[in-house]
């Protein structure tokens, strides 16, 4: 999965202004873009695929090498798979979340979206380039998915989750709002 879908599902899935708030009748009063916990979500979201792929974009922009498309695996440093490994690992970021979940409870909800970004990488990703490491480093194995990059259907599929997803979240409660009865104030 490419990493700007993995940025839109956190930001509608790990924060207040997306599906969450929904539960709890679109709990965040603010603008959307004035919470917080969205733009964590857009963090934790990509995060994975900004501490490995995202150093090494960085660096073949500014020494002149870059060239769009996917590079050849013999071209890619070795940190970039160690990064991955690490990045992409269920236990590296359940580990994370336990340390988030004592120091930082108040970020619980935005770092689902790292684990969501693994879960959604598993079936999206060949073993012919960076298979998800999903038990690293207690085990190599991986799921043999079908790359994202080869399924043009597979992006149009996401894409349009996502955008489905968008519109319910912003849709719904203006729907709510014109279907729920107005409620007086009847105080004595």
């Amino acid at each position: 999965m490419d990493t700007f879908a993995h940025g839109a599902i956190g930001m509608l899935t790990a924060s207040r202004s997306g599906l969450p708030g929904l539960r709890k009748g679109a709990a965040v009063r603010r603008p959307p873009l004035q919470d917080w916990t969205l733009w964590a979500a857009l963090a934790f979201g990509t995060l994975p695929d900004l501490v490995s792929f995202g150093v090494y974009l960085v660096q073949r922009v500014f020494s002149g090498n870059f060239s769009p498309g996917k590079p050849a695996l013999s071209e890619i440093p070795s940190y970039v798979f160690t990064a991955y490994d690490v990045s992409h690992s269920l236990v590296v970021a359940a580990a994370a979340g336990i340390l988030i979940g004592i120091f930082a409870r108040s970020c619980l909800l935005p770092y689902l979206a790292w684990p969501l970004h693994i879960f959604c990488d598993i079936p999206t990703h060949s073993a012919d380039f960076f298979a998800t490491p999903v038990f690293w480093p207690i085990s190599e194995w991986h799921f043999d998915g079908w790359a994202f990059s080869e399924h043009p259907l597979l992006i149009m599929g996401y894409w349009g989750g996502i955008v489905l997803l968008f519109a319910w979240r912003m849709l719904l409660p203006p729907i709510r709002e014109r279907i729920r009865p107005k409620q007086e104030n009847n105080h004595v």
